[in-house]
């Protein structure tokens, strides 16, 4: 009943959000991050940098640890940091390591009224 239900929708409804919530400036930064880091290519720092402003200083400490697990190196051109065969294997705990306590806090109070 649900693939059946989203199947039907149109590319309006498609385009509407219909849960979550509005992603202040550093969650967005965040979000971007995790997800240009799970590409192939890699995060370019200096576009963080550039679109989010001081805000991307907040994941230094972050790119710091995870530079020091060997999960993550400086690319060859020196602006990107990718994930190495060692992060790539555990992608899956490397994306929550990008929340924020605010989104953890959601994410909890989610859970608890859903159980």
């Amino acid at each position: 009943a649900i693939l059946r239900d989203w199947v039907r929708l149109s590319r309006h409804d498609l385009a509407l959000a219909s849960h979550g919530y509005v992603l202040a400036a550093e969650e967005q930064m965040r979000r971007r991050a995790v997800l240009a880091l799970m590409d192939a290519d890699g995060v370019d720092i200096q576009m963080l940098v550039r679109d989010f402003g001081r805000l991307a200083s907040a994941l230094d400490p972050l790119w710091r640890r995870l530079r020091e697990c060997g999960w993550v190196e400086l690319a060859d051109d020196g602006r990107r940091l990718r994930l190495t065969s060692l992060g790539m294997e555990h992608s899956d705990t490397v994306a929550p390591l990008f929340y924020s306590q605010s989104t953890l806090a959601r994410f909890c109070s989610f859970l608890k009224a859903t159980v």
